[in-house]
């Protein structure tokens, strides 16, 4: 059974762009025989910190980001520096290139298609949500942990050449969670489906009222504390109004009534019965398919005229679905080899 990235369309060079990358990859490679052709000859490896080596860096680093600028692609070769044993910031545009390019678009066009919302990293519950699948299988769970850890440690040693980046997370509106963006240092846009509108403004609304008065909580004076006990309620009820948005959608409720005939029609025992629907719809709501993926920081994903920007694919993990349940919803098989890597799939 299929998860997302089986749907997920990675980007391809046009011909213009694929001459000018193998150009700049062939560029490099020169340097590079060049540069091992001095020091074999001479018997005279060059010194980090010589001038000569500062100039053969800053040169390959030059060219390094611009195959990145038009293929966001860096064969692994150049992964190791061409002088002495540490690897320069250039170096890790090739540790970022392992992870497969697509369209900003593609992804937004995947949360329309199933009712997601795109938010950023932060607005969720990390730990929960790993915690979530460790009690499913903790193997399975520490795996996850770990793919999310590397592939944010990537980004984040990238950042210094091609500039700030966020992590977005793309699922079920149940991943996310108010509180969190409210006590975020930075506001973020998101993107919802457009089968979410009703909720979306009801957050839109309510968010910025309930920022400020948490701003104003902090201030620990007495006369606060009813602010406080009645911001809490609030929350509670954007909370709840966002668990019951998720229920109210349409494929949630099919798949529920799917499972719930598939196990009234075996010969378990009313109260087994229940017991175990409610552990599916548990892991239907809390382990359904995110994609956690990277982009530059200063793109407004919410913004349609930004559909053609990269995004990196770090990692897809949850439940396998269905096919049938991606299919009714207008959704294409492509099963990209290159998404592979970073397909994490949980079996139930």
């Amino acid at each position: 059974m299929p998860v997302l990235t089986n749907f997920l369309p990675v980007r391809s060079l046009n011909e213009s762009e694929q001459k000018r990358s193998d150009e700049v990859v062939s560029t490099i490679r020169t340097y590079r025989e060049s540069l091992n052709f001095f020091q074999e000859t001479f018997n005279n490896p060059i010194s980090n910190d010589s001038d000569v080596a500062k100039r053969v860096i800053s040169q390959e680093s030059k060219k390094v980001l611009e195959l990145w600028e038009i293929s966001h692609d860096i064969p692994e070769e150049f992964a190791n520096p061409c002088i002495g044993r540490y690897k320069k910031p250039h170096n890790y545009l090739a540790d970022l290139a392992v992870y497969p390019s697509v369209k900003l678009g593609s992804l937004k066009q995947m949360a329309d298609d199933l009712c997601f919302i795109i938010f950023p990293i932060e607005y969720t519950d990390m730990g929960k949500i790993i915690y979530t699948y460790k009690q499913e299988s903790y193997s399975y769970g520490a795996q996850i942990n770990s793919a999310y850890e590397q592939f944010a440690d990537v980004v984040k040693n990238s950042e210094s050449l091609i500039g700030s980046q966020q992590l977005y997370m793309l699922g079920p509106i149940s991943l996310y969670d108010p509180w969190k963006e409210i006590i975020a240092e930075e506001q973020i846009k998101k993107y919802y489906s457009n089968k979410l509108s009703s909720i979306s403004t009801v957050l839109e609304m309510s968010l910025p009222i309930q920022r400020n008065l948490y701003i104003m909580t902090k201030q620990n004076s007495k006369e606060l504390r009813q602010l406080r006990s009645d911001m809490e309620q609030n929350i509670n009820r954007l909370s709840d109004s966002i668990r019951d948005c998720h229920n109210k959608l349409y494929w949630v409720m099919n798949l529920n009534q799917t499972l719930s005939k598939k196990l009234e029609s075996s010969q378990q025992q009313v109260a087994d019965l229940r017991s175990t629907v409610g552990e599916l719809e548990y892991k239907l709501y809390c382990l359904l398919d995110p994609i956690i993926f990277s982009i530059d920081s200063d793109i407004d994903i919410s913004a349609p005229d930004q559909d053609d920007s990269i995004a990196k694919i770090g990692l897809c993990f949850g439940a396998d679905m269905p096919v049938d349940f991606f299919i009714e919803n207008g959704m294409t098989i492509i099963n990209d080899k290159r998404l592979e890597k970073v397909t994490f799939k949980l079996t139930l």
